[in-house]
């Protein structure tokens, strides 16, 4: 019905129960549990009522669904397992995997607004906050709080963000405090999604610098590795560099003066094949240094065996994803020859793990040359990268 109750519509007409039904976040479907097949199942169906199909098919009773974010996953109680735990599957009911597995009840599942909500201290007065972006909210409410997480400090509403917003600066902060925040959806009509995990951060010390910002680290042979970035501060003295090897501890690699943006990792042995290398960039000063990231760019391994060929319709390109930790990866062309004068651009960005790719927009009868590099990016805002060194550079002609 409409939201002032009028033109009421039904959409479901049989003798079994219908209930508990979720709208998809486009609102083109509705998912609701119903025991007309006998007993409590998951069922999806059009937002006019037509097309249900089962979704779920099992003894026990599957019930309380409710759509992910972003219309990929719904969630849903069941007591399959003994007795009510939560379970997860893809909306096309596929994939069903169980979430809890303790004796007691779990049930009325709900998906938060983002996975992991991040806080970050930028300097000794301000955090900046972040998260990802939900799909279909027209809005965000930020709250915060002084205190940790598990602090008993009231919950304020610091802000209201508009759609797509994916961070929140919070500045006239106390030095050397802990603050908490989390972030709810807004879909409407006083509709807000439960509130996201809490994260926290503590502001730096009184007097120390801004962090750096856009961290990048870049591997330029099998023993080097570069690194630049911006200098956010105007008090700085010295940047002090870090480096970690998989998962050792953080080691002071060297210190630059004031002003510098950039270094070379010369000792960066088997970055390319057989070690990832995770780096921090710390302004200081007479007061300190700027606050460490739990966060930092790594370079992933360098992906090998990149071949392409000429199909039917397009160029094929294949290659073996040598890291485990990659975002995704970065595939470049430029028409002509390997050894052709034309600039490099990258063609198309790929998920992690990707191990192919069509070039679909190759014009026929063209040359062109391709190589790739796997690349990282934190997961949370001020991001930083880190970029394997490229594969080697193969050819093909569009058919």
């Amino acid at each position: 019905m409409n939201a002032d109750g009028t033109n009421l519509v039904r959409l479901t007409n049989n003798s079994a129960s219908d209930q508990k039904v979720d709208w998809s976040p486009d609102g083109s479907k509705i998912i609701f549990s119903s025991n007309r097949d006998g007993n409590n199942e998951i069922y999806v169906m059009n937002a006019d009522g037509s097309n249900p199909i089962r979704l779920t098919n099992n003894p026990a009773s599957d019930e309380s669904p409710v759509w992910s974010p972003d219309g990929k996953k719904i969630a849903f109680v069941s007591d399959r397992s003994g007795n009510p735990d939560v379970f997860v599957m893809n909306a096309s009911g596929s994939q069903v995997i169980r979430l809890t597995t303790d004796p007691a009840f779990d049930g009325q599942p709900s998906w938060q607004p983002i996975s992991i909500p991040h806080a970050r201290a930028v300097s000794p007065t301000a955090i900046l906050f972040s998260w990802g972006d939900n799909t279909g909210e027209m809005g965000y409410r930020i709250q915060g709080k002084q205190g940790n997480c598990s602090s008993s400090n009231p919950w304020e509403t610091l802000t209201d963000a508009a759609a797509n917003t994916t961070s929140f600066l919070n500045n006239h902060l106390l030095p050397a405090t802990a603050y908490s925040y989390r972030v709810s959806s807004y879909f409407g009509a006083g509709a807000f999604s439960s509130y996201s995990a809490c994260a926290s951060a503590t502001t730096g010390a009184a007097g120390t610098p801004h962090i750096p910002m856009g961290l990048r680290a870049v591997s330029q042979s099998a023993t080097q590795v570069g690194l630049s970035w911006h200098d956010a501060s105007d008090d700085e003295t010295a940047f002090n560099v870090y480096r970690r090897a998989d998962f050792g501890d953080w080691v002071l690699l060297d210190t630059v003066a004031e002003n510098v943006q950039s270094y070379n990792d010369a000792s960066a042995t088997g970055n390319n094949a057989a070690t990832s290398y995770h780096y921090d960039v710390r302004a200081c000063n007479v007061s300190g240094c700027s606050m460490p990231s739990s966060i930092t760019p790594l370079v992933p391994l360098r992906p090998i065996r990149l071949a392409a060929s000429a199909t039917a319709t397009n160029v094929h390109l294949t290659w073996k994803d040598k890291s485990s930790d990659e975002s995704g990866f970065e595939i470049w062309r430029k028409n002509g020859a390997c050894d052709s004068e034309s600039p490099w651009a990258i063609a198309q960005t790929v998920a992690a793990d990707s191990k192919a790719y069509d070039d679909l927009g190759a014009v026929p009868g063209t040359a062109y040359a391709y190589r790739l590099r796997a690349y990282y990016k934190t997961v949370a805002a001020p991001h930083s990268f880190g970029y394997s060194r490229f594969t080697g550079c193969v050819s093909a002609t569009a058919p």
